[in-house]
């Protein structure tokens, strides 16, 4: 039965739910993806899927770049074994956390989502329950960030919620916080094109809280903007 729902190329919806945060919720099962749709958006996907490096799960977990130190040598080949830290705001079905699991074993990874059902479906559907160090916290990420005192060294801020990227996320007390508790901040966005007042005022904001900000498009069924922030102080 499993094989047979994977190799139909037409959407199934294998589960659905709603919640009071959230909206809808649907599981949608297509060929070889399975998919998190909230609100009639696609909000993560099975982490094995194919072409997932590519898209914006991937280019997040491709961005997510540390200092690893040497712990052993085996014949010619070195083995480094990161000690990475890193804090996921807006976990969802947690595709850029499987990624990073693989890219970096060793990884201490806290995931915050708001919302308890989508926890419940991640780890149901998308075996998020699975990813070794890995610490979910079921709270608004950025009550979260104001009273943390821990430091990381890459926060991901994937906030969105169906379409909606909320407002608290582009004020100054949340900017402010989040650049003195990482080195490296991920910020993803949709806008209509690179060069869209919107998107030029989204990167000059970014400007007065990070000396470095890279810009990483990366076009699917949307245009997903990644803002690569950085300080001074991140070598990587």
């Amino acid at each position: 039965m499993l094989k047979k729902l994977l190799s139909n190329p037409f959407p199934k919806v294998i589960y659905k739910t709603t919640s009071s945060f959230s909206g809808e919720i649907r599981v949608v099962q297509k060929g070889c993806e399975r998919q998190l749709v909230v609100g009639g958006f696609v909000q993560s996907v099975n982490w094995d899927c194919p072409g997932v490096e590519k898209r914006v799960w991937g280019q997040i977990a491709e961005n997510v770049k540390v200092q690893t130190c040497l712990s052993a040598r085996q014949g010619s080949k070195l083995k480094s074994m990161p000690n990475v830290k890193v804090l996921v705001l807006g976990m969802g079905a947690g595709t850029e956390i499987h990624l990073l699991s693989g890219k970096y074993p060793g990884a201490q990874v806290t995931a915050v989502e708001v919302d308890p059902v989508i926890v419940k479906v991640a780890k149901d559907y998308f075996g998020v329950g699975k990813v070794p160090n890995l610490k979910i916290v079921v709270e608004d990420a950025f009550e979260y960030v104001e009273k943390t005192s821990q430091e990381f060294d890459t926060v991901i801020c994937d906030f969105y919620a169906g379409g909606s990227y909320p407002k608290e996320a582009d004020s100054d007390e949340f900017l402010t916080k989040v650049s003195k508790i990482s080195k490296r901040v991920i910020f993803n966005r949709i806008f209509d094109s690179v060069k869209s007042p919107p998107a030029q005022e989204f990167e000059a904001r970014l400007g007065h809280y990070f000396p470095r900000v890279k810009i990483v498009p990366v076009k699917h069924n949307a245009l997903n903007i990644l803002y690569v922030c950085a300080t001074l102080e991140d070598k990587s």
